[in-house]
């Protein structure tokens, strides 16, 4: 590195232990409380909390920067990460070990002590009273005087509504539209983890719905993706929706996703109206085996899709879930579990 490099790099150590010493406490708090009063958020927090400590844990094992960086500011990046660590096992209730890889640092103990200060006085706090927190890590850190803080500049201009903001599904008439491939992968998914352990599905299910955090292209059908939970495969960005999908109702039926594979926007065509194309496991499993000419007529109306290679492929494909739902895995939740057609 050069002069200026140098610098440069330094003055990002420590505005990022500055930026971490104000963060973490108080995030510590905000995702308790999405935690404990949000429970629909439980996957997506699950996930975005363990990409980060996952790119938190991978900084801090950066061998280069461990190597030049002042370790003053590596031991304060180590503490606050390792508290929060601790945090985020807890949270989750025993089901991540983040804390692992930094109980063999030096500032291990300085982590305890962290978390456990916070957790001593995280109850019971009045508005405000959360930046008492950065203090307390600063002076047990020796950071004091090292940052000061800034008056409140005040009400701020809004300048866009949240409401106004196009999030979620980007073109949902097109993923109604991709209905009769997403029923081929749903079908696909079911098949693929009727053999497998609940913790197994988990473990897939969340990649995906990491990986999805930068979006997924569920227009194209290319084979574009892969995972590292099953190795040697490729996906295409529909297939991956419908293998999470599936993999959330199976590990948590309660699963609730705002905009379902398995419910896709009601059609404009006259003919559509009145169709529910989400149907029980029994109410399937009755027009499988006693009118199924009809639930594929219901299919084809809905989708605009009338060939009759389509149609036997469907006829062939429903056929196949049947038995699947036979299995004594399905059985136990025959009454409450659904099967998504289109």
């Amino acid at each position: 590195m050069q002069g200026g490099e140098i610098a440069g790099f330094f003055e990002k150590m420590v505005k990022g232990a500055c930026g971490l010493l104000f963060n973490a406490p108080i995030d510590m708090l905000i995702e308790r409380r999405i935690r404990r009063d949000l429970p629909a958020l439980r996957h997506a927090q699950f996930c975005g909390l363990h990409l980060l400590a996952s790119e938190a844990l991978a900084a801090t094992l950066n061998q280069e920067a461990r190597s030049i960086a002042p370790r003053r500011i590596l031991a304060i990046n180590d503490a606050i990460n390792g508290a929060y660590a601790l945090f985020l096992d807890e949270l989750f209730e025993g089901t991540t070990a983040h804390f692992t890889p930094y109980a063999h640092f030096e500032g291990s103990k300085v982590s305890r002590e962290l978390y456990g200060f916070w957790k001593s006085r995280a109850e019971g706090l009045a508005p405000g009273d959360e930046y008492d927190f950065v203090d307390e890590f600063a002076d047990r850190l020796g950071m004091q005087g090292r940052f000061r803080w800034l008056e409140d500049p005040g009400p701020w201009t809004i300048k866009e509504h949240l409401a106004d903001r196009k999030e979620g599904t980007t073109n949902p008439a097109l993923l109604s539209e991709k209905a009769p491939a997403a029923v081929m992968y749903l079908i696909g998914a079911l098949r693929r983890f009727a053999g497998l352990t609940k913790t197994r599905i988990r473990e897939i299910a969340f990649e995906i719905a990491v990986l999805g955090r930068s979006g997924l292209d569920y227009a194209s059908p290319a084979q574009q993706y892969s995972l590292n939970s099953l190795p040697g495969e490729t996906f295409s960005g529909l297939q991956l929706m419908c293998l999470m999908y599936v993999g959330f109702k199976r590990v948590e039926p309660g699963f609730h996703c705002t905009r379902s594979i398995a419910r896709p926007s009601r059609c404009s065509r006259p003919a559509c109206d009145g169709i529910a194309m989400l149907l029980t496991v029994a109410e399937f499993r009755s027009r499988v085996r006693g009118a199924l000419p009809g639930l594929v007529r219901d299919l084809q109306n809905l989708t605009g899709r009338y060939g009759s290679a389509e149609a036997q492929a469907w006829q062939e494909s429903f056929a196949a879930v049947d038995t699947m739902f036979s299995a004594p895995s399905f059985r136990m939740r025959m009454s409450t579990s659904a099967a998504g057609v289109g």
